[in-house]
């Protein structure tokens, strides 16, 4: 159980799960899995997209960064989705952290204290 708001972590799924589609190649998929370590949920969700370049994951969570790549700069939205994801989680003690290799596709993780 954790004690958060459930509006903000429906917002923080939405952002993630429309990130790994709007950057994925038809039939790409999405998994979330969730665990529970010590006093704190663990939750991933990855995706098969192309992956993200090296050099873009120090920047992923900055306002406005549209990566290094023509594909990724050429996405429409924002580019606030996973600023607003860090922000939110944040305000709720949690941390996010973001694994991918270019053709290995993504998996941000993020870990929710438990109340």
């Amino acid at each position: 159980r954790v004690l958060a708001d459930p509006d903000r972590l429906q917002q923080v799924f939405i952002n993630l799960l429309d990130n790994a589609i709007k950057y994925s190649s038809g039939g790409a998929t999405a998994t979330i899995r969730l665990g529970h370590e010590g006093n704190v949920v663990r939750v991933e969700v990855a995706d098969t997209d192309p992956g993200i370049a090296a050099e873009d994951l120090p920047h992923i969570f900055e306002p406005m960064y549209r990566g290094s790549t023509a594909a990724i700069r050429a996405a429409l939205g924002t580019s606030l989705g996973l600023t607003i994801v860090k922000t939110i989680l944040e305000q709720h003690g949690a941390t996010i952290s973001v694994e991918s290799a270019p053709g290995e596709g993504t998996t941000f993780t993020f870990h929710l204290p438990c109340a």
